[in-house]
């Protein structure tokens, strides 16, 4: 549904489209353009005296998000662009920047959960820590008196991989996107933060100048340092009664037995679930199996070779690569993700040389 009747686009926003703005750990539910936004609107000024409170907002009924309103004293909301189960991400105009950035803040029903808003900040502290292409950047982390806690990033433009993999990548462009992905986990690892939720739809990908795509990770929210220690703020994505965070799917075997301990390891097993799924359309336990069964096998058995439909070099090198990111012992994996990368550069370089050779 378009918001307003304004018959050109917004000066900030141009032509993007919602499907091209995504910065969050929710799902895109609106599928049409953002270029015909109307800026029709009185919004409610901010505090006048740019005072930031550091209390979440009372237990009453706060008014409902809606474009025009300004949260945090200066983001003026433009656009829903993301919704789920405990929060928003909107595209904002920053009144003080005059620049488009994403908002991020939780649902009226999520806001006295201790264990959601300490995630919520979590994601902002991890995010601080990074200074990478693959990463958002972080702007803003505020507690607004009305709204709550606030996250404010940069506006990421790309296509989400979960859209990209509906289509079944080719040996050659998984091999491109897994050069991509292992060089933002590298980034994630080198300031020693564990993502713990790596999947297509926690991947955008951003064209840059130079061509090229970019991959950047989002959803950092349950994230944790390296040597953080078990902070007792997990919360279940398979089944709210225990203490496994994560997607089952691209989730390695030691996050399920103790996934407030995990290491680098566990996304790297996480990369190679999504490359197999990228090639196959398939997860690498099922699919047909439910969860306790998928459980099982990822406890108790090696993951399957991918299979390619090819014997060339370049694929059956591929399918190392992958086969060893799936090692069911985290041990067995590559030490780290730069090691993961090297590797699929010296396939891509040799894939070259061949071909020049051919010419």
């Amino acid at each position: 549904m378009m918001l307003g009747a304004a018959p050109g686009p917004h000066p900030l926003l141009g032509d993007v489209t919602v499907d091209e703005i995504v910065l969050a750990d929710e799902e895109v539910h609106d599928d049409e353009g953002i270029s015909g936004i109307s800026i029709d609107f009185d919004p409610t000024p901010g505090p006048p005296d740019g005072s930031r409170p550091t209390s979440l907002p009372s237990s009453r009924q706060r008014p409902g998000l809606a474009v025009g309103a300004i949260v945090g004293g200066h983001f003026w909301l433009l656009q829903r662009v993301g919704s789920g189960g405990m929060g928003e991400v909107w595209a904002a105009e920053d009144t003080t920047r005059g620049l488009t950035v994403a908002v991020k803040l939780l649902l009226q029903r999520a806001l006295h959960v201790p264990e959601i808003v300490a995630r919520f900040e979590r994601e902002a502290i991890l995010l601080g820590r990074l200074h990478s292409d693959h990463a958002p950047r972080l702007l803003d982390y505020i507690i607004d008196p009305v709204y709550g806690p606030v996250l404010v990033t940069e506006l990421v433009k790309g296509e989400s991989l979960a859209l990209a993999m509906k289509t079944l990548l080719s040996v050659e462009q998984a091999l491109d996107l897994g050069i991509e992905v292992a060089s933002g986990l590298a980034d994630l690892h080198d300031a020693s933060v564990v993502h713990r939720d790596l999947k297509p739809s926690n991947v955008i990908l951003r064209p840059m100048a130079d061509g090229r795509t970019c991959a950047v990770m989002i959803d950092l929210g349950v994230g944790r340092l390296v040597h953080e220690p078990d902070d007792g703020l997990e919360l279940a994505d398979i089944t709210h009664g225990d203490n496994v965070v994560g997607t089952l799917e691209y989730m390695a075997p030691e996050q399920i037995v103790s996934c407030g301990q995990v290491k680098p390891a566990a996304d790297l097993y996480a990369l190679g679930a999504l490359l197999f799924r990228a090639v196959t359309g398939a997860p690498v336990f099922g699919p047909g199996l439910d969860p306790v069964d998928v459980v099982r096998a990822k406890l108790t058995v090696e993951a399957p070779a991918l299979p390619t439909e090819r014997e060339d070099a370049l694929a059956r090198g591929f399918v190392k690569v992958v086969a060893r990111a799936l090692e069911r012992n985290p041990c067995a994996r590559y030490p780290s993700a730069e090691e993961l990368r090297r590797d699929l550069r010296d396939l891509l370089a040799t894939q070259s040389e061949l071909a020049a050779a051919a010419e």
